[in-house]
């Protein structure tokens, strides 16, 4: 995420090939290790915030969820879900979500 982020220290992006969550069957996870300093934070989300899409049949997508996350570089974890959560909304024009809109920040202490 450094091309996207370049105000703040690199980032791990993953992509994880492990089985969604509540599936039925067994995970078997791999391991990943990543320093973290002192208000670090973890951004995971669903499919429904990079694929909601507007009137236009245009897709939310990556690009726009990097600005938003930059946009709210030194907020905190609850400011960050809301800016983007606002955001993908006001993108939607007031079309209806089609997927579940998920967010979860995790901020080191």
């Amino acid at each position: 995420l450094k091309k996207y982020l370049p105000e703040v220290r690199p980032r791990l992006k993953v992509n994880s090939a492990a089985t969604p969550l509540a599936a039925s069957f067994r995970l078997q996870p791999g391991k990943i290790a990543a320093p973290f300093k002192t208000g670090d934070m973890v951004l995971c989300h669903t499919d429904g915030i990079n694929e909601f899409t507007n009137h236009k049949n245009e897709m939310f997508g990556f690009d726009r969820l990097h600005t938003a996350i930059r946009k709210q570089h030194g907020s905190g974890p609850a400011e960050l879900i809301e800016a983007i959560y606002r955001q993908v909304i006001s993108f939607g024009g007031g079309m209806k979500a089609e997927d579940d809109i998920t967010i979860l920040t995790i901020q080191t202490l």
